[in-house]
């Protein structure tokens, strides 16, 4: 078998358009969204939200920004700066970052490298 590339993913959430919502204030743009179920993308990626129990953890999906302390002071005036989780600090392979937790408890990684 020879994969080509990673695409999205899919997520289960309490209620897709309040992710959609949510994810739209951080960047991500809009997709198609239905009974049960919202898409939101950056680039070609895709995360598409579905009605489920949510199952949280502490791994992360990560995303690139151009400045990790723009990105938190861009949150704060979005009013979102209670999602924010920690300080800025090294979150893996020299990358510098803050993590961002959803409605739904699921951590975004905003980064620099």
């Amino acid at each position: 078998m020879k994969l080509s590339s990673i695409s999205g993913v899919v997520v289960p959430v309490r209620d897709p358009e309040v992710s959609r919502d949510f994810y739209q204030q951080l960047g991500f743009r809009t997709g198609n969204s239905g009974a049960g179920f919202a898409t939101v993308y950056v680039n070609w990626f895709w995360i598409e939200f579905v009605v489920g129990e949510p199952t949280p953890s502490t791994s992360a999906i990560a995303v690139k920004v151009e400045d990790v302390e723009t990105a938190a002071e861009e949150l704060a005036e979005l009013g979102l700066g209670g999602h924010l989780v920690g300080g800025y600090g090294l979150t893996g392979n020299g990358r510098k970052g803050i993590r961002v937790i959803d409605p739904d408890g699921y951590q975004v990684e905003l980064f620099v490298k």
